[in-house]
Parts: C-alpha cells; structure tokens; sequence
C-alpha cells in the first residue's frame, strides 16, 4: 500500500507541474498579443514615413541615375517594416519597396509556422498519458510472472523461468528420472501418506474455515424450530442465535529444492511399510498431498522449484491453478533433481510473491535438504529479514537433520516416517514444532 500512495503522489505532483506549463505559456501568448498591438501602432507611423522617403527615392533615382538609386536605397532599407517592432533590418535599395513589404509580412500559422508578429507559433508540449505512467510504474513495483527481474530495495531477486523454460526444464529433469524409476518412487511415497489426516492437518493449522457456533434456549434471537413444543406449554427460552466466525484469508508458497543433493537415497517408513527412494522422488509425493490439501483448507496456493541451472526459478504449480494429486504425480513425480542449491535471492523472490498476495497470513513452506549453496549465514539473515516482513519460513526435510541448523528448530522438522507428516505438518503451522 505504501508503493500504491507513494506512486499516485508522483502522479498528482506530475498533473501540478504539467498544469503550472499551460498557465505560463497562457500569460506568455497575452504578454505577446500586448506587445504586437504596440508594435502594429509604431510600425504603421514608421511605415507612412518609409513609404514617402520611398516615393522621393524613386523619383530621385530616375531622375538622376545610379547616385540618386543608390543613396535613396539606403534610405529606403534603413526604414522599418510594417509589423514587426525592432525592423527588419537594412535592405538593399530595391526600388520594389511594397512588393518586399508583402514578401517580408508575417502570416499566421500552424505549430511550426510564424505568428502575426513574425515569431514561430509555441509548439505545445505533448499531452502526458498518465495511464500509461500509472501502468508503468506499478509494472516496476510489482513482481513479473513471465521471467523479468522482481523489483527488490536491496541488490536484486532471482529470475523466474517463462513456461517455456519452465517446460524444457521439466523435460530436462524427466530425461534424467526415467532410468531410476522416479514415477514410482513418486507414489510409492505419496501412497505411505495418509492424505484425509494432511487435509485435515491444513486445515486446523491454518484455520482458514469459517467457524459456526449454535446457541440455543435463549429468551431473544431468532425462534428455534426445535423449541416449538415447549412454547406451546409457555416456555420462553425457545430462541437460538447463530455465530459465524470468519477464517483467516492465507496464502502458502511451497519452495522445493531441486538441487542434485536430492537424488541421495533414503529409506522412509510409511502406512504399509518402508518406502525406497530418493529424497527428491519422495518430496515430489509428498508435494503432490500437500498442494491440494492446502487448497481444500481455502488457502492461496503455488510451488516453485529453486536450482542452480540456468538461474532461474520454475513455477511447479501457479497460483491460478488448481493442484490436484493425479496431475503433480503425472507432471512432476517421474522426474530428478539437477543443479545446486541457491537461496539467498530465491528467499526474496519468495517474500516479493507473498507480499503481492491479498492475504491476512504469508506462509513460505522449504522442502529441502538443508545444505544451501550461499553462505549460511546470509540465508538465515534473509529469512530473519522476511520474518520481520511479516512472511512465516517454514521447513519440512526428509531424512534431512541440517535442515534445522539452517532454519531452526521452532520453525523446522526432519521427518524419517511419511506417517507423521500430517501431524508434523500441522505443528509447524501453529507454530509447535519439536
């Protein structure tokens, strides 16, 4: 909101100054009519007299040759022309004296012609689009979907992928998992979850559904059904009265690593026994829970995958779109992670998404594995920094004990069993982590 007020300052100081332009070029085209009303009075003396001095030289100059042209001549051009105030200099002596009046007398013109007192007519200054300057400024200010650079107070943000990029990176990343068996990895993890507890574990956690409490055997309020019997018999206490608390409007970006540090394998217990997998495979299936779990809870939702290869960001899942398990299994679950693991410019490119948001809560959710490529301590300042911003970092690692140096243990859990990330998930979001 401060970008928006301060934007539309610099709009209305721009009308200001445009419309201070106008006025002074107002009282610069009086200033001129005044001045060419005094100098039509003292060029139309100043002419008669130059017209007689015209006469006698012509007189002179046929009757006495070429002495009498030449000093009539000089006569005749030291005279001033007709409209103009200072003259129009010295002429040449030509004895068609009226015919260079008419040549030399300023005509009235467009923009870029010449006034009636020979000066160029003022071009006006081009109209100011302030819609234009409005759009273009906020352009500035908010974040691009499409792959430019998020505006940012400090040094910059990362880059986020077009779909286009986006798409050959996908294929990149399912080139690389189609010889390990990723797709399988993939719902054998997801399968270990128990998706009705994740779903009910969002939704207590970010407590985004309207609350509805029943009051009843009030004497005020609206008449319960369920108390007609009794007010036939004279009781009074037949009224209910109902109370709607509204959620809490949240929105959750979900950052997944794709750092080659993924591909390690890990062993996970689950519902129906230990799972086989890489850490990468086994977050692709857990993802595949959370989004739509997230999303059933009324959250706003997306996923990017943050990696070294080509700087840039990949959308996983936008925030226009619906997340459903089948299609994140289908698109994302038979990939591998490639590339290393920046996160000091993706964790501002986080907070400039979450802060576009309209939400009341901003959650930043990190599946990673807790080994960042930039200097730790300047992560863990970025996420300081975004904490204080308003944003919750979070972080869920599998198999990944690091994950808690680097985020801290009130804001982390390193989960081995795919059974307790329901409960796990839900903790981190009420903030009891352990």
């Amino acid at each position: 909101m401060k970008i928006v007020a301060f934007l539309f300052a610099g709009l209305n100081n721009l009308q200001q100054q445009q419309q201070q332009q106008q006025q002074q070029q107002q009282q610069q085209q009086q200033d001129d009519q005044q001045g060419d009303q005094k100098g039509d009075q003292q060029g139309d003396q100043q002419g008669d007299q130059q017209d007689g001095q015209q006469d006698d030289g012509d007189d002179g100059q046929q009757d006495d040759g070429d002495d009498g042209q030449q000093g009539e001549g000089e006569g005749e051009g030291e005279g001033k022309g007709e409209g103009d105030q200072q003259g129009e200099g010295k002429g040449d002596g030509d004895a068609d004296g009226d015919d260079d009046d008419d040549a030399n007398e300023s005509k009235p013109g467009k923009a870029g012609g010449l006034q009636d007192n020979g000066k160029p007519v003022p071009v006006p200054p081009p109209a100011m689009d302030l819609q234009a300057a409005r759009d273009q400024a906020l352009a500035d200010a908010a974040p691009d979907l499409k792959g430019q650079k998020v505006s940012s107070t400090r040094t910059g943000t990362a880059l986020i992928a077009s779909d286009a990029e986006a798409e050959q990176y996908r294929r990149l990343l399912l080139n690389a998992g189609s010889s390990n068996g990723s797709a399988q990895q993939s719902r054998a993890a997801a399968s270990a979850i128990d998706a009705r507890a994740l779903a009910d574990a969002a939704r207590r956690g970010l407590q985004s559904v309207e609350k509805i409490q029943q009051e009843r055997r009030l004497q005020v309020g609206r008449l319960d059904r369920r108390g007609l019997t009794r007010a036939t018999m004279g009781a009074q206490d037949v009224f209910a009265r109902r109370t709607v608390t509204p959620g809490i409007d949240t929105a959750v970006l979900v950052m997944v690593d794709g750092s080659s540090s993924m591909n390690d394998s890990v062993s996970l217990r689950g519902r129906y026994g230990y799972v086989s997998a890489t850490r990468h495979t086994a977050t692709m299936g857990a993802l595949a829970l959370i989004l739509p779990a997230l999303h059933r809870a009324r959250a706003q939702v997306a996923a990017m995958m943050f990696t070294s290869y080509e700087q840039r960001l990949y959308w996983l899942n936008q925030w226009h779109e619906v997340p459903t398990t089948a299609n994140m299994l289908a698109t994302h679950g038979p990939t591998a992670a490639y590339g290393g693991t920046p996160m000091l410019l993706e964790a501002r490119t986080a907070v400039a998404q979450l802060k576009a948001r309209r939400a009341t809560r901003r959650v930043c959710l990190w599946l990673a594995d807790g080994e960042p490529g930039d200097a730790a301590h300047q992560v863990q300042a970025e996420l300081e920094r975004g904490r204080r911003a308003g944003i919750e970092h979070l972080a869920i690692g599998l198999q990944a004990p690091l994950i808690r140096d680097l985020f801290g243990p009130n804001y982390s859990v390193n989960l081995s069993d795919l059974g307790k990330l329901p409960n796990a998930f839900r903790d981190l979001l009420l903030g009891d982590a352990k």
